[in-house]
């Protein structure tokens, strides 16, 4: 298991951005808190909830949001750095985003609390098998130009997972709290990799390891060179005798 986390761990690092990672996060911030701004400071005729039942009309408006906010979030910066990505029908009214950095597939859901086991929908189970029937190859213009599709083949499944309390109407309760990435196995029912990206997060889990194994293979081998220098020296001069 462990050594299988750690593979995962570095496909990741090797795949996925941080700068993506970051960017997604600030969308995500930006979201929670124009709709916080909606609400509260509210332009021409509006006014601010006063009531408790009004209050938790709001609140529940808000929660129900979130999921077209976050695939917003990530359509955008899917966008901005110019990779695969699709925006489609998953069933029961719901669309969704995905996009691919080459051997992962990224979707993205609004969750009560991060960890949680996504639910075992077709087209959750059909990309963390990696079929190629996941999605369809959709050809919707955009800007003039085809969408840079995706081809989940062979791919891994991740989900972005983004929570906001959204107990209350507290400026703190609707601001984006935790931010995590998960990969499911193929039947939904397990984690086989999680971790928290929020703030430095992605960078801690993903980033530094690696530079840090990178530097420490690259101290091994200047240490390793002169001695072979030195012995290949030693033998031409045990020759020379």
């Amino acid at each position: 298991m462990h050594d299988q986390q750690k593979r995962l761990e570095q496909l990741v690092a090797k795949n996925l951005p941080q700068e993506f990672v970051q960017g997604l996060e600030d969308e995500l911030r930006w979201g929670a808190e124009k709709a916080w701004r909606d609400v509260m400071e509210p332009r021409g005729i509006g006014s601010p909830p006063v009531s408790s039942e009004e209050k938790q009309c709001e609140l529940d408006r808000m929660a129900r949001n979130r999921r077209l906010l976050g695939n917003g979030a990530l359509l955008a910066v899917a966008q901005r750095n110019q990779v695969p990505f699709e925006y489609r029908h998953i069933g029961g009214g719901h669309y969704a985003t995905f996009v691919q950095f080459g051997e992962l597939v990224l979707g993205i859901e609004a969750v009560s609390f991060v960890s949680k086991l996504p639910g075992k929908a077709g087209f959750r189970c059909s990309l963390a098998s990696g079929h190629q029937h996941a999605l369809l190859q959709l050809e919707l213009p955009f800007g003039g130009r085809k969408v840079n599709r995706l081809d989940p083949r062979d791919t891994t499944y991740c989900i972005v997972q983004h929570c906001v309390p959204l107990t209350t109407l507290a400026k703190v309760d609707c601001d984006l709290r935790s931010l995590a990435l998960m990969i499911p196995n193929a039947e939904l029912d397990e984690r086989l990799l999680f971790a928290d990206i929020l703030g430095q997060g992605y960078w801690r889990r993903f980033v530094a390891p690696n530079e840090a194994e990178s530097q420490t293979r690259r101290q091994v081998d200047a240490v390793k060179t002169p001695l072979r220098a030195r012995t290949k020296a030693r033998r031409t001069s045990n020759n020379g005798d």
